[in-house]
């Protein structure tokens, strides 16, 4: 997963302490908790609910002759907010493969993710910089 993240541009690495994610990933100025699950079935192992992360993503490895075949792996990325809804196996989610496109969207800092801490941080960014337009019109008018 690591190493497939990092060929799109993104450094990833375990945290230090199990906080209960698998990987915080960084992409420019956008952090992202990974919580990292494997199958090699079409199930969906849902983590639980009260875990914090932004990204859940499903490999799911191929069985060759009693052996895993991790080249051949498939990564599906679903974003908090859609966890909830998942329902079925991994074959109804072909758009959710990993991709350039969805790594953007997953990455994109204007779309808000459903971590409560980072909801914090987004709502103090955003008050921050009313007040600087407030500030800079207020100085231009002076």
């Amino acid at each position: 997963m690591q190493l497939r993240l990092l060929v799109h541009g993104i450094q990833a690495a375990p945290p230090v302490k199990d906080s209960g994610n698998d990987l915080i990933a960084i992409r420019k100025r956008s952090f992202r908790a990974f919580q990292v699950r494997t199958t090699t079935g079409d199930a969906i192992d849902k983590p639980r609910v009260a875990m914090l992360y932004h990204i859940l993503a499903v490999v799911k490895l191929p069985v060759v002759d009693v052996r895993f075949v991790t080249r051949d792996a498939e990564i599906y990325l679903f974003s908090r907010d859609e966890f909830s809804h998942l329902k079925g196996g991994l074959s109804r989610y072909r758009d959710h493969i990993f991709s350039d496109r969805l790594l953007d969207k997953m990455f994109d800092d204007r779309v808000p993710n459903n971590c409560a801490a980072a909801n914090r941080w987004s709502n103090a960014e955003k008050r921050k910089r009313r007040l600087n337009r407030r500030s800079t019109r207020f100085l231009a008018g002076a």
